[in-house]
């Protein structure tokens, strides 16, 4: 099996076998890294709104984008406890403005995850009867396997092929299992215990699978074969707070609020407890080795990976997801600013050293945040009508800005190459024309300024002197 590394950055994708040209394979077990630039403006490009609801948990409601940057995503509704419920699948084209639906079940499902063009997994969430479906990319089902319990988080795929899915059900007794599947759908064997896993599973570069238990409150490490390794008390977990693990096979996640590094046979290193909050998310590990933490009280600092902090910075509401770390040094933000029927969440835009940068408000609860290209990124959030239907919106954010109502586009460091990128991929995503000008003289700036007036297109423009600028260089110039 060919390893995948779509992410750039240490760990991430390449752990498991995801489909090897897909954006977006998975939310899971990555460091959060990203191979694309993080933007420094951000501007609604493109909305699509349908109805239903992504899974209720948000930090689990994630969905992917494949290798032609289409949108893969589930929803449900329904009473859960009735058992009256449906689920979709569906396949957002931005470039074509439509919506395909793949798949539609009798049962809320789960977020999906790309395994090859042949197989998209997903799991459905209901009462009863549930069952782990994979379907091909025009949604013809390949196999579904029925599984016992409830499906708690995604199903993670290790370097293999084999698929491992938490399940839990709350009947007589709590029971929690872990199944580990062929790429067939065969089921190779269950772990059952007395207790709820606390996040997706998680998987070393060593093919080790780290799984928490909530009741007990113990971290399990098992073989690829089902072999019980060790068992380690421990925190307690959240589902939508997965752990990362570093190149060296350091664990690092948030357990009873706070933060734990966890070496590879189970032992403590060390615990870090903020003096007047809480750790809100399991961190992000940064290119440069550190950890991007989310505190309550709307506080994100930068620790080392010794515990240090280095920095922090203030922000609003609370976080949802662990922080998105763009190529060039900036960090994605998503946070819920009120919860009430009226809810509106907010993506921020940092800079080194928690400089904010830029930030755009989202109706309804954030689920999800992906940096899809270079200054691109997607955004799906939820909310509730005033006749109480749900609703899902997925949004296209592009790092723009206006000037005499034509757009324009103004990039960190254009030279004759990344121009032209930035001009293909901003034309695959609106319909209209797209000119790229790049230009070394300042000497013709003017020139190109009044060309951006009266062209009927969007430009994208090469600014040499944007460093040189004290106030665009701040905000535009990249990290040194």
């Amino acid at each position: 099996m060919v390893d995948y590394n779509n992410n750039e950055g240490i760990g991430g994708f390449q752990q498991g076998s995801y489909r090897p040209l897909a954006i977006h394979p998975i939310e899971a077990n990555w460091t959060r890294q990203s191979r694309f630039r993080a933007p420094t403006s951000l501007s609604v490009l493109k909305r699509v709104v349908d109805s239903g609801r992504p899974d209720f948990s948000y930090g689990l409601s994630s969905f992917t984008v494949n290798e032609q940057r289409r949108a893969i995503l589930a929803v449900g509704q329904g009473d859960f406890e009735l058992n009256h419920q449906y689920g979709k699948l569906f396949r957002v084209c931005f470039e074509s403005d439509t919506v395909e639906l793949l798949l539609e079940t009798k049962a809320s499902l789960m977020s999906p995850l790309l395994i090859s063009p042949a197989s998209i997994l997903v799991a459905t969430n209901s009462i009863r009867d549930n069952q782990l479906i994979s379907v091909d990319e025009n949604g013809q089902i390949n196999w579904k396997t029925a599984v016992d319990g409830v499906p708690y988080g995604r199903p993670v795929v290790n370097s293999e092929g084999y698929i491992y899915l938490c399940t839990y059900e709350d009947e007589s007794q709590i029971i929690g299992r872990l199944y580990a599947f062929d790429a067939d759908g065969t089921i190779r064997w269950v772990y059952k215990c007395s207790s709820i896993f606390w996040c997706d599973p998680v998987i070393s570069r060593e093919g080790i699978i780290y799984i928490g238990q909530n009741v007990n409150s113990k971290l399990y490490a098992f073989s690829p074969d089902g072999e019980l390794l060790w068992e380690k008390p421990m925190g307690q977990g959240e589902g939508h707070r997965p752990p990362v693990i570093d190149q060296d096979g350091v664990m690092y996640g948030c357990l009873s609020s706070q933060l734990y590094a966890i070496a590879p046979d189970g032992e403590v290193k060390w615990i870090y407890q903020p003096e007047e909050s809480y750790v809100d998310t399991s961190p992000s590990l940064g290119a440069d080795g550190n950890l991007y933490v989310n505190l309550t009280g709307g506080e994100f600092i930068c620790l080392t990976r010794d515990g240090e902090q280095l920095w922090r910075a203030e922000t609003k509401g609370f976080a949802i997801t662990q922080p998105i770390l763009g190529r060039c040094g900036n960090v994605i933000q998503s946070r819920l600013m009120d919860n009430s029927i009226e809810s509106y969440s907010v993506v921020d835009i940092f800079f080194q050293k928690g400089v904010h940068l830029a930030e755009t408000a989202i109706k309804g609860s954030i689920h999800s945040v992906i940096l899809a290209n270079d200054d691109v990124i997607y955004v799906l959030s939820s909310y509730w009508t005033a006749k109480m239907e749900p609703k899902w919106e997925l949004h296209l954010q592009i790092s723009i800005g206006q000037s005499q109502g034509w757009t324009t586009v103004l990039g960190e460091k254009f030279n004759w190459e990344t121009i032209g990128e930035s001009a293909r991929s901003l034309s695959n995503l609106i319909s209209s024309l797209v000119l790229a000008i790049g230009y070394f003289d300042d000497d013709v700036r003017e020139s190109v300024e009044q060309l951006e007036t009266i062209v009927p297109a969007p430009l994208i423009l090469k600014y040499d002197w944007v460093e040189d600028d004290e106030s665009l260089g701040r905000r535009f110039a990249p990290a040194q």
